[in-house]
């Protein structure tokens, strides 16, 4: 199961893993109204729920959704870019994660088909003007979060 804080990166992850993929406020709004989606209250021990875009994320939404899923005996991974842009509500929870318990770091960008893409994207994620050939790593994070 994969989740996203856009329906746009919702969408980008179902088209990746070919997976069911929906949006962080599509789950936390159901949590707090009811009526939950039939994927939400099929979530139990055999679940891997990834959360695509964490880094753009606001802390309340991932913490709802976090904890839902590993009440039901799930688990998850966050994967984001900690230095990405910031969520709208109250965000940057992934680079405390990165700073005070470790995360895996990627190192090779694999959404770009034109290998020029993604060093385009890391020159402007780094804020350099690095030529466009140059290699680099990415500070993406993937965190492993389990049930208790």
């Amino acid at each position: 199961m994969g989740l996203a804080p856009s329906a746009a990166a919702a969408a980008a992850l179902r088209e990746q893993t070919q997976t069911e993929t929906d949006t962080l406020a599509k789950l936390t709004w159901s949590l707090e109204h009811g009526g939950l989606p039939s994927w939400a209250r099929d979530i139990g021990p055999d679940t891997l729920v990834i959360i695509d875009e964490a880094g753009m994320a606001d802390t309340l939404s991932l913490d709802a959704a976090v904890r839902y899923v590993t009440s039901q005996g799930g688990n998850v991974r966050l994967i984001g870019d900690d230095q990405q842009l910031a969520a709208i509500g109250a965000g940057g929870v992934l680079r405390d994660i990165v700073a005070t318990t470790g995360a895996l770091h990627l190192s090779e960008l694999m959404r770009f088909s034109d290998p020029a893409e993604g060093s385009a994207s890391l020159a402007l994620r780094e804020e350099s003007l690095r030529p466009w050939g140059s290699t680099s790593t990415t500070n993406a994070a993937m965190l492993e979060i389990s049930p208790p």
